[in-house]
């Protein structure tokens, strides 16, 4: 079951997507270049994650994605908290401290 694109979910599915795309990469390619199974892949950008089995999973998968399609991963992340996808030990994105310089 898709998000639609006015949920957090599917606006981090759109944004995902279209990243690939403009890489010109197919959802296979995406699966190979990131090492994330292709059901992942598509239910990432279908906005579903319903199937991937833990929140720590999905947002290291939504990290890495991010990371190779050259993508600002703490939006996506953001998306993730707004829809409640938040591992218990790890921070919101909005309460991560950024790194010193």
């Amino acid at each position: 079951m898709s998000a639609g694109p006015e949920t957090p979910l599917g606006a981090l599915g759109a944004a995902l997507r279209e990243g690939r795309t403009r890489k010109g990469w197919t959802v296979p390619q995406a699966a190979e270049e990131t090492r994330i199974p292709l059901h992942y892949i598509r239910k990432l950008e279908d906005g579903d994650v319903s199937g991937i089995p833990a929140a720590v999973y999905t947002r290291g998968f939504v990290r890495a994605y991010a990371k190779t399609l050259g993508l600002d991963e703490a939006p996506l992340l953001a998306r993730l908290d707004e829809a409640g996808v938040r591992s218990a030990t790890e921070p919101s994105a909005a309460e991560a401290v950024p790194a010193a310089a």
